[in-house]
C-alpha cells in the first residue's frame, strides 16, 4: 500500500513558505497539492502561548498532525510565533472565530506554513445557512489560499437548514458528545454519522467526526468521561459512515481548576486516541482517501454492528464496530 499520507504527515513544510488547501471532486481535503487526513484535539486553551506550545509539542510527539486553538487567547505576534513553532513540530493550525471574524488577523498570518483552516463557524447551529455562507465569503475575500471550517452539534433535524449551513464551509466536524452517565446515545452513531456524511458530500464538504473525550461535569452530579472502548467506537463508527477526518475534543480538560491535560487527568483515554490516530493514519487514511468504499449496511444482520470495506490497489482493507455491548453478529462479505 502506498503510504502517501504518513509521508506528508513527516514532511509537511520544508521548502514550503506558505501552505494552501482545497477540496477537490472526491470530497478529499487536499494539502500542497495531496490527499490530506487531518486527526488531531481541538485545545481550548485560556492561558495562551506557553500551554499552546506544550500543546502542540504533546501532539506532535504523539503522532497527531493537526491543534485547534480559538485566534482570541493570544495577540498577534503571539499567534505568528506559535505558527512558526507549530510548523517546526509538523502540526497545522485550525484556527478558530467563534464570534466575530478578526479579518486583519487573518490577512497578516494567512501566509504562515502551518494554517491548514479558518473556522468561522464553531458550533454552527448558532447561525442561519445564509449568514454562515456570508462568513465564508468576507474571509475568502481576505485569504481564498485555505478551506473553511467549522462544526455542528450531532442533536441536528433540520437536514434543509443544516445543508445551507454545510454549504458556507468547506469542511465540517460533526460534534458527537453523547457520554454522559451512560453510553446509551452511543448507539446512534452511525445514522447520524452516516446522515451527515452523506449530506456533507452533496455540498462537496469534507466531513470529519469531533469525538468525546471530556466529562460533561455540568450536567450531572455522576458525569463521567468515556471509557476508552467508548472512545474507540465512536470513532471508528465515524470512519465506518464516511468522514474523512477526526479530531478529539478537549485536550485540556477545563473544568479542572489546574490546568490539566487528557494526557494527565484520564490517560486511558489519552492513550486510546494515540492508537486511533497510529492505526488510521498508517492503515487506514490512504485507502479512506483513495480508495473505493462500499458500506455493508446489511452484511451484519444486526443493526448495531456496522462495517465498511475500502478497495484500494488491488487490496480490501474492512472496518467493523459492534454499538451493541451484548449482541453479536457474523459478517458476509459475498
Amino acid at each position: 500500500m502506498k503510504n502517501l499520507l504518513p509521508l506528508l504527515l513527516i514532511l509537511p513544510f520544508l521548502g514550503l513558505s506558505q501552505t494552501t488547501s482545497s477540496v477537490n471532486a472526491d470530497g478529499n481535503l487536499i494539502v500542497n497539492g495531496a490527499p490530506f487526513f487531518p486527526l488531531g484535539y481541538y485545545a481550548e486553551s485560556f492561558i495562551g502561548l506557553e500551554e499552546n506550545r506544550s500543546n502542540a509539542q504533546l501532539l506532535a510527539e504523539a503522532g497527531f498532525n493537526l491543534l485547534f486553538t480559538d485566534h482570541d487567547f493570544m495577540d498577534a505576534a503571539e499567534n505568528a510565533q506559535f505558527m512558526d513553532e507549530c510548523a517546526d513540530y509538523g502540526i497545522y493550525n485550525m484556527i478558530g472565530f467563534y464570534d466575530a471574524i478578526d479579518f486583519s488577523f487573518i490577512e497578516s498570518l494567512s501566509g504562515k506554513p502551518s494554517l491548514l483552516t479558518w473556522c468561522i463557524a464553531d458550533d454552527a447551529q448558532r447561525w442561519t445557512g445564509e449568514e454562515v455562507q456570508t462568513r465564508e465569503t468576507q474571509v475568502l475575500a481576505v485569504d481564498n489560499t485555505h478551506v473553511t471550517s467549522g462544526s455542528e452539534w450531532y442533536g441536528f433535524d433540520d437536514l434543509e437548514v443544516l445543508a445551507g449551513r454545510l454549504a458556507g464551509m468547506d469542511m465540517t466536524g460533526l460534534q458527537f458528545y453523547p457520554v454522559v452517565t451512560n453510553s446509551d446515545g452511543i448507539i446512534n452513531a452511525y445514522d447520524r454519522f452516516k446522515t451527515f456524511t452523506e449530506l456533507s458530500a452533496e455540498q462537496q464538504n469534507v466531513p470529519f467526526g469531533i469525538i468525546q473525550t471530556y466529562r460533561w461535569s455540568d450536567s450531572s452530579e455522576d458525569a463521567r468521561f468515556p471509557f476508552p472502548s467508548e472512545v474507540r467506537a465512536m470513532a471508528y463508527t465515524a470512519l465506518i459512515a464516511g468522514v474523512k477526518g477526526l479530531m478529539f475534543y478537549t485536550l485540556r480538560d477545563y473544568d479542572e481548576s489546574e490546568v490539566t491535560t487528557i494526557n494527565t487527568t484520564y490517560p486511558e483515554v489519552w492513550n486510546e486516541t494515540v492508537q486511533i490516530a497510529q492505526n488510521v493514519l498508517d492503515s487506514l487514511a490512504t485507502p479512506i482517501l483513495l480508495g473505493t468504499p462500499q458500506y455493508l449496511a446489511d452484511a451484519t444482520g444486526h443493526p448495531d454492528v456496522k462495517a465498511t470495506t475500502w478497495t484500494y490497489e488491488g487490496s480490501t482493507y474492512l472496518l467493523v464496530v459492534n454499538l451493541n455491548q451484548v449482541a453479536s453478529a457474523a459478517i458476509n462479505l459475498d
